[in-house]
């Protein structure tokens, strides 16, 4: 319940800007009985994000924090890098069930993905909602280990296009 009207804020936020969303989002993170983590990750993700925003402009850096929640049905992100500007990948979508070699393409009715880009962390010059969500989910080697690798690939019509990248280990299929 706290979940819906939390997601209810946030959504009739995107107008004002995404301050409220991080508010939002510190309330979703601050309600231990409603999050899980997402196959035992949840913060300090590695991964990297790239892409065209208006503010941050062309960029590819690693990720300063992440964060990912799994809900009932469905799941959550923050995505955020800084390096001169800031930006951001956040929102959701309903749970897909993704198996390593699929992906899925979104259309705006099927999640609430968003991007912010400012020039210091929570300072958002561009505000806007995805066009289009492609997500897709691989098994690869990092350094010798198997690692799920998540990639959220945003659309923001001419205003650009982002892409996150993030990995989990690979669950013990012994277990």
């Amino acid at each position: 319940m706290f979940r819906i009207l939390t997601a209810a804020v946030a959504l009739l936020s995107l107008s004002t800007g995404c301050t409220p969303l991080v508010v939002a989002a510190i309330l979703i993170d601050g309600n231990s009985t409603d999050p899980v983590m997402v196959d035992g990750w949840e913060s300090n993700t590695t991964g990297v994000m790239r892409g065209v925003m208006p503010e941050a402009g062309q960029f590819d850096r690693e990720l300063k924090s992440a964060s990912v929640w799994r809900w009932e049905d469905s799941v959550d992100f923050d995505f955020q890098s800084e390096d001169g500007t800031w930006a951001m990948l956040g929102g959701g979508y309903e749970t897909q069930g993704l198996e390593p070699g699929e992906s899925i393409v979104l259309e705006p009715d099927q999640h609430w993905v968003f991007g912010c880009s400012g020039p210091q962390e929570y300072n958002a010059v561009f505000d806007q909602t995805a066009d289009e969500v492609e997500i897709s989910k691989e098994l690869v080697e990092i350094d010798g280990q198997m690692v799920v690798e998540i990639r959220i690939t945003a659309s923001f019509g001419e205003a650009g296009e982002v892409t996150a990248v993030v990995v989990e280990p690979q669950p013990n299929s012994e277990d």
